[in-house]
């Protein structure tokens, strides 16, 4: 195991012990790939009437609350960790706002 991988797990293990400043510090580790994940799911509409950083909060603060739900051990078991991530099957704002670049079936109007 290197270096990273130990510093991870001890990271994990930390924030599952309660300790709240190694919870913060390992979902901040996922910012800036959470920003470009909810960039490029974000319409131009939605662009235009919310940032990506309101995602990116909502979605860490998703991931804060359901913590406890974790189970993996590894940087690809987290990044795939779904509270963490804005997804496509979720709007990245309140449904009736925009749309998401996805199906159409997932998608609302932007009104």
């Amino acid at each position: 195991m290197s270096s990273t991988e130990s510093s991870l797990r001890d990271q994990i293990d930390a924030a599952r012990a309660g300790d709240a400043a190694a919870q913060d510090a390992l979902l901040s580790r996922y910012r800036g790939y959470l920003t470009l994940l909810a960039r490029m799911s974000m319409s131009r509409g939605v662009q235009a009437k919310f940032d990506a950083s309101d995602v990116v909060q909502d979605a860490l603060v998703r991931a804060h609350e359901g913590f406890g739900e974790f189970r993996g051990l590894t940087e690809a078991e987290m990044v795939g960790w779904s509270p963490a991530a804005p997804s496509s099957s979720t709007p990245p704002c309140p449904v009736g706002i925009g749309s998401v670049r996805s199906s159409p079936a997932t998608s609302t109007t932007v009104r």
